[in-house]
């Protein structure tokens, strides 16, 4: 049996793509009834794809919400979901500034036609990485010195399925914006409080040269920790964490999801 790597694996329009996984799947229509002697017996059903991708990078290619063309290849097998066959459903953003890791990306992709097989793909871009060193996180206006941070952005899509055009295969029609952060940071003297609805900001490139820019946040957790001593008995420094919803009003104004490219997934200037 041969043996492959995922070293010209791609997938067309992300660059610095680091794994992926496709799942074609099949929801079959089961039963039982008089006539199959007491067991389950199942028919065929309608078919539906996911896909899960993380790359480096704080801006992801497609933002939530997107229709477009999924096509990926492992290095020996492709596939491909043709124009707009494919829906962003979820993206979410991982920095860890304490360990100084390279920023990255997961996206979570839902399909709104089915899959061909036996394609291939390439990468879009020469590598770009940037590290985690120095980014900081500003919230209500303060800034924080961030030691690991999450951001997440979703439009899960509305599927569905009809006797007319979708043949058996699920598909989707956009869904409502949603957002979420967390991070965890040396503690401020003054924390956020809880249901206080804040502007957010976090670096995506290096030292705050663009940043993702949320408009309002929802406070929904502060938490102020003081550590003596590890198990060993080091020094600990006090730390806090911030969690929070995203709201897309706040006293009848609309906020805003401002990428670092400068465009808007939600909301105007």
């Amino acid at each position: 049996m041969a043996y492959f790597t995922g070293e010209n694996g791609a997938i067309n329009s992300v660059p610095c793509l680091t794994r992926y996984r496709v799942s074609d799947m099949a929801i079959p229509a089961t039963g039982v009834c008089s006539a199959s002697s007491g067991a389950q017996f199942a028919l065929a059903g309608n078919s539906d794809w996911r896909a899960v991708a993380v790359a480096y990078g704080a801006t992801p290619a497609t933002s939530p919400g997107s229709f477009f063309n999924f096509t990926c290849f492992d290095g020996q097998v492709g596939y491909t979901s043709g124009a707009n066959g494919a829906y962003m459903d979820k993206v979410r953003i991982f920095w860890d500034v304490e360990n100084a890791e390279i920023v990255y990306h997961q996206l979570f992709i839902t399909g709104t036609a089915a899959l061909t097989a036996d394609v291939t793909a390439t990468d879009a871009t020469s590598p770009d990485p940037v590290s985690a060193i120095g980014m900081g996180s500003s919230v209500a206006g303060a800034s924080f010195d961030i030691r690991r941070a999450m951001l997440e952005i979703s439009c899960p899509g509305a599927p569905f399925v009809d006797s007319g055009s979708t043949n058996g295969v699920v598909e989707r029609l956009q869904g409502n914006f949603m957002g979420a952060f967390e991070f965890e940071a040396y503690t401020k003297a003054v924390l956020p409080t809880k249901n206080a609805l804040v502007a957010f900001t976090i670096d995506a490139s290096a030292v705050g040269a663009t940043k993702w820019d949320m408009s309002y946040m929802l406070i929904t957790e502060a938490v102020s920790e003081m550590v003596k001593a590890d198990p060993q008995g080091r020094a600990q420094g006090n730390s806090c964490k911030l969690s929070g919803i995203w709201s897309s009003y706040s006293g009848g104004t609309e906020g805003h999801i401002l990428t670092p490219d400068g465009s808007y997934i939600f909301g105007s200037a």
